[in-house]
């Protein structure tokens, strides 16, 4: 049995990707058994809880719009290799994670 242990936030496109990757991977070892364990992550944990402005997010994490543009592109593009059509234009508010990390640990305990 092979031991997987994955620290992720459930609201990054990169550890989205990261995850779609891993599924073909696995695809590809069928007869291997794995243990794989997922654990919360927050990449932003003072997030205010009702989230904030995307553009004013990615603006200021990037220093500047045209910044977070092209490292947007960068994701969109490795999205689409992993099959996953992303559309950042349609999300307005960045959103604190937190609720939704809490959601992921009842469904574990809810099966």
């Amino acid at each position: 049995m092979i031991k997987i242990d994955i620290v992720s936030d459930s609201v990054c496109p990169w550890c989205y990707i990261g995850k779609k990757r891993l599924d073909k991977a696995l695809e590809d070892y069928k007869d291997q058994k794995f243990d794989i364990n997922w654990h919360a992550f927050q990449l932003n944990p003072s997030m205010p809880k009702e989230g904030i402005n995307r553009q004013l997010y990615l603006s200021s994490k990037f220093g500047g719009k045209e910044r977070a543009d092209s490292v947007y592109e960068q994701i969109k593009i490795a999205g689409i290799s992993s099959g996953i059509s992303f559309n950042f234009d349609k999300i307005s508010i960045m959103p604190n994670s937190f609720y939704s990390h809490m959601l992921i640990e009842y469904s574990k305990e809810e099966d």
